[in-house]
């Protein structure tokens, strides 16, 4: 069983799947606990200034207001502690408050500013420490979150601007006699300076760091189990796939080797039709020089029986046989450069219409069927010019089948070549026949699709006409026109021919 898992592919997958969620989660988690950290200790800092700001506004409204009031004679003072008469002030107060929580809580209060009285005039702020006044002085919110490190541990600094909420604190500070700055500087809503809780986070990183560890645990446990069970349910089933893959597998290859050999029967029938054209073709290429040969030997076999044959006129029949032997010779190597492959070159469209014409005009000659031609000059295209010469000759055989075979009216195959709008080569092939039946016409360029009979046709050409139109990027379609002739309309095939110009 421990090979069979060893060599599953499912196995494979499923491991692959699993390790890949596992890795995923060792870097997701860490940063979502961490940001869940982080986000959780800032909220206590600022939850821990805004108690401190309430525990000195409580003061100064209940406290400061009513010394004020119903004992003068108890002062205000920096420096109370064990003087007797005086009480701390409201900012005083912010100072003993946040010593005691930093001694009681592990965490570090700071309460500074740019404009400190004349008793804490002489302190020096630290680059970071007025990098956060800077910040908060021109932030929204007058909040300031960010990372550092401390003796070599980390921390989180959160500095919360404290503003001049309340008119007795504006006063004061505007008349104190202790200010270091000039005389109506505060006003309502004023930015004094900040109060600052710097929280330790080696203890917080570290329980990330457990909690991490013991979830990505838990997670690995759970997968482990599952891609055990899963394992085994899917082996089970691969076999019994595998064995249903093995008949299946037989009786594709089986209809495949049958498929290839009716494919390979299929393509000599269209090779052999084809060579049949052409060799019709060049029959009729060669009728012309053999009657000529024919004549000129009957004239000199004549001669020579009534003893009549002269010198000059054997010399005449020699030459005209010559020269028709030439013609012949001609003819052959016309076919044979049309069908020797070319490479890949700019050609004119409209020459490869002609040089297909120009060898197979006489087939249809025989048969009475008439190619017009409205050829625009200038056409030229990219691509193998013998490959559209075959396209051009399945298309012309296609018309002049379904023009002998429905007995049309009107034996005519219409060329027209011009450059559309897009600028591309445009040939169309237009019959009046009949048209193409509408259960096959979506289907025309796929394997095997034909309106004729098996002997007759194989299904292939159109299907190679595509593929080669395709390989110079053109395309080829096919739809049913009509076309009005002498006041009366017929319905043919009309094939369009789409390529690249040069």
């Amino acid at each position: 069983m421990l090979k069979v898992l060893l060599k599953s592919k499912i196995l494979g997958s499923v491991i692959l799947v699993s390790l890949i969620i596992i890795s995923t989660l060792f870097f997701f988690i860490p940063k979502i606990t961490e940001k869940n950290t982080i986000d959780l200790v800032t909220k206590n800092s600022i939850n821990a200034v805004q108690q401190i700001k309430l525990t000195r506004a409580y003061y100064v409204s209940s406290v400061v207001k009513d010394v004020k009031k119903y004992a003068p004679n108890l002062g205000f003072d920096y420096y109370h502690k064990g003087a007797d008469g005086k009480l701390p002030f409201p900012t005083t107060t912010i100072h003993d408050l946040s010593k005691i929580f930093s001694d009681n809580t592990g965490l570090t209060f700071n309460l500074y500013s740019d404009f400190p009285f004349k008793p804490k005039a002489n302190r020096v702020l630290t680059s970071k420490q007025k990098e956060i006044l800077k910040f908060t002085q021109e932030n929204e919110d007058g909040i300031y979150v960010g990372r550092d490190t401390i003796d070599g541990k980390p921390v989180l600094r959160v500095a919360i601007t404290d503003f001049m909420t309340d008119p007795s604190c504006v006063s004061c500070h505007n008349d104190h006699k202790d200010k270091t700055w000039e005389t109506g500087k505060w006003q309502m809503g004023d930015r004094r300076g900040v109060l600052e809780v710097i929280t330790p986070l080696d203890e917080p990183l570290l329980a990330n760091n457990y909690m991490r560890l013991q979830i990505l645990l838990f997670i690995t446990v759970i997968l482990v189990l599952l891609v055990i069970y899963f394992s085994f349910m899917l082996i089970r089933r691969e076999s019994e796939l595998l064995g249903e893959n093995d008949i299946l597998d037989a009786k594709i290859k089986e209809e495949v080797a049958k498929n290839v050999q009716k494919e390979k029967q299929l393509i000599i029938q269209n090779r052999s039709a084809a060579l049949g054209d052409m060799l019709g073709a060049i029959v009729h290429q060669w009728k012309q020089p053999l009657n000529g040969i024919s004549i000129s030997n009957s004239a000199m076999k004549l001669q020579l029986e009534l003893g009549d044959l002269e010198i000059k006129y054997f010399n005449t029949h020699i030459s005209n046989i010559d020269q028709q032997i030439k013609n012949m010779n001609i003819t052959m190597d016309d076919f044979r450069d049309f069908f020797k492959p070319k490479k890949q070159s700019c050609y004119d469209v409209n020459t490869s219409i002609n040089d297909v014409l120009s060898l197979i005009h006489k087939i249809y000659e025989i048969k009475n069927i008439n190619i017009k031609l409205n050829l625009e000059d200038g056409l030229e295209t990219n691509g193998y010019p013998n490959e559209l010469n075959q396209v051009i000759i399945n298309i012309l055989n296609n018309a002049r089948d379904a023009i002998l075979g429905n007995n049309s009216d009107i034996k005519n195959i219409y060329i027209d070549t011009y450059k559309d709008e897009n600028n591309f080569n445009i040939i169309s092939i237009k019959d009046c026949a009949g048209g193409i039946p509408e259960d096959i016409i979506d289907k025309i360029f796929d394997p095997y699709v034909t309106t004729k009979s098996d002997k007759e046709g194989t299904g292939i050409g159109l299907d190679m006409s595509k593929a080669i139109m395709e390989k110079v990027d053109g395309d080829i379609t096919a739809s049913n026109v009509e076309t009005t002739i002498d006041g009366k309309t017929h319905k043919g095939a009309n094939f369009i021919i789409t390529l690249c110009s040069c």
